[in-house]
């Protein structure tokens, strides 16, 4: 999808007209995209402004970098005695989180952050070897849903250095949030799109599916299928994103709990639902499972999806529809 094109059309009705618009925005630590269908500039922009501002407020809520952050607080009293009460929506993602842990067999873990202190994927200068197995043991000392005190709204981290995380969840659940305050306003048809995972909404007056790509994990210049989607949520999740090599080696940011390693199994997997939660949420568990509990995984889920493996071969399920790419 491109940004800052414009496209006009007319309602089939001939009673009104609706242009569609684009706006694209830095938050939650990438470049995201708004696609509205609308009636006047000005219109679009009121969208645009409230779309925007409840993506900012959810980034001001659980972003750990942020020292006001409900996250930061719960961060900073780990090790103590203190109980940190929490939000009714705070309360609900990390009840979501609890699931996820329980569901992938404690792969999936909201404290599994502190592995980014041992591994680092997001500075210019990558690591120049892996961490040792004595730093992953004691990183892995520090991981623990199992050992999170949470009775509902309170929440006690016990281990000093542990820490809280949503960012494997927050911004898929900020995507449904944002097409749920459009359909509130009276949005004709839109597209909203943060980081790359992508929830449509409406109709398209000129009756067209939207048309979403999902990239070769090994060539993000190339396309390798593309979704004409008329509504719900595609999520992709891939060893592409974030990584580097080492002696041949991928390591990719996405981490198994249990392990306190990088995934393998999988170059890429894509979902997809009515919820990019729920989508966001069958890529990262099955990246963690591997290839085979993966794609068992995925078919029990009965969701479409599709799929890359470590060697490059293409896996699809659930009634995967798509129009093929052209390499």
């Amino acid at each position: 999808m491109s940004f800052g094109a414009r496209s006009i059309a007319e309602l089939s009705d001939g009673r009104s007209q609706a242009a569609l618009h684009r706006h694209s925005f830095n938050a939650l630590g990438g470049l995201n995209e708004l696609q509205l269908w609308s009636g006047s500039e000005e219109q679009a922009e009121q969208h645009f402004s409230a779309l925007v501002a409840e993506v900012r407020r959810i980034e001001r809520l659980w972003s750990r970098y942020l020292g006001d952050s409900i996250l930061s607080k719960i961060n900073s009293s780990a090790g103590s005695d203190r109980r940190i009460e929490v939000d009714s929506e705070t309360a609900e993602i990390i009840d979501y989180g609890a699931l996820l842990f329980r569901e992938s067999a404690k792969r999936f873990d909201l404290t599994s952050g502190v592995l980014r202190r041992i591994w680092n994927f997001r500075t210019e200068q990558l690591p120049t070897q892996v961490p040792t197995s004595a730093q992953i043991s004691e990183t892995l000392s520090m991981i623990g849903w199992h050992r999170v005190e949470w009775q509902r709204p309170w929440i006690r981290l016990p281990i000093s250095g542990m820490e809280l995380d949503l960012g494997g969840i927050g911004k898929e659940y900020a995507v449904d949030r944002c097409a749920g305050l459009a359909l509130e306003r009276g949005i004709i048809a839109g597209l909203i799109n943060l980081g790359g995972d992508v929830r449509v909404f409406g109709q398209q007056p000129n009756g067209l599916p939207w048309q979403v790509g999902i990239v070769d994990p090994r060539d993000q210049s190339k396309v390798l299928a593309t979704v004409l989607l008329k509504s719900g949520s595609l999520a992709t999740s891939g060893d592409y994103q974030r990584f580097f090599i080492r002696d041949g080696v991928r390591y990719c940011h996405i981490m198994n709990a249990q392990t306190g390693r990088p995934v393998t199994g999988f170059q890429s997997v894509s979902v997809l639902s009515q919820s990019c939660l729920i989508a966001g949420s069958a890529t990262s568990l099955a990246m963690l499972f591997g290839e085979v509990r993966g794609v068992r995984y995925l078919n029990e889920l009965g969701l479409p999806w599709l799929a890359v493996t470590a060697t490059g071969r293409q896996m699809r399920g659930g009634g995967w529809l798509v129009e093929e790419a052209q390499r």
